[in-house]
């Protein structure tokens, strides 16, 4: 993450893309949690960019980009519905309060939950089609059996199993080493 977030600072346009692939998921489901829809959740992502390239060079911590994003993505949702609904007046302000304090969100979770996904989705773009066929076949629901399975990928049965492991220990490999990393040249199967 640190070498991207230095070549975004930089202006090198693939870092952007990189960082707009990477993030804008995560921008489009805090605006979607806060209730927003269509062209709301497009100005909260607008802003968010926007903001991130004017202050991209104050931030020093480049691990804390995720929460920065979530952050600004929460702020921003929150002036979208502010802006857009009326004030209201009312007299019960206790109870308001009450509830005003006992409402919480745990962004840390949730931005590291989507860190969790999305390095997934990239270890399986690395992995070959051979490799993502198998996890496929063997996650189905109803599960197929593994001669079904072998007459479907052209194995044998009997290295289902063992294949089956290299390739989630393999998986395990790309997740842990592709934390917050560029991503490299897929694998053309």
């Amino acid at each position: 993450m640190e070498e991207l977030v230095k070549l975004a600072r930089d202006g090198n346009q693939w870092a952007w893309g990189d960082l707009l692939r990477r993030f804008l998921p995560l921008v489009q489901l805090i605006a979607r949690r806060h209730g927003l829809k269509g062209h709301d959740v497009e100005d909260v992502n607008q802003v968010v960019w926007l903001k991130l390239l004017q202050h991209i060079k104050s931030i020093r911590d480049t691990r804390s980009l995720p929460r920065w994003i979530a952050t600004t993505s929460r702020n921003e949702s929150v002036n979208v519905i502010r802006r857009s609904r009326p004030l209201v007046l009312f007299d019960d302000w206790p109870s308001f309060f009450e509830t005003a304090h006992t409402v919480s969100y745990d962004w840390i979770e949730e931005v590291a939950a989507y860190e969790r996904r999305r390095a997934l989705a990239d270890a399986l773009d690395d992995l070959s089609s051979q490799h993502r066929e198998l996890l496929n076949l063997l996650a189905r629901d109803p599960p197929l059996s593994y001669v079904e399975i072998g007459r479907r990928m052209g194995m044998p049965v009997g290295s289902i199993g063992p294949t089956r492991r290299r390739v989630i220990a393999r998986l395990q490999e790309l997740m842990r080493g592709s934390a917050g990393s560029p991503p490299q040249q897929r694998k053309s199967a």
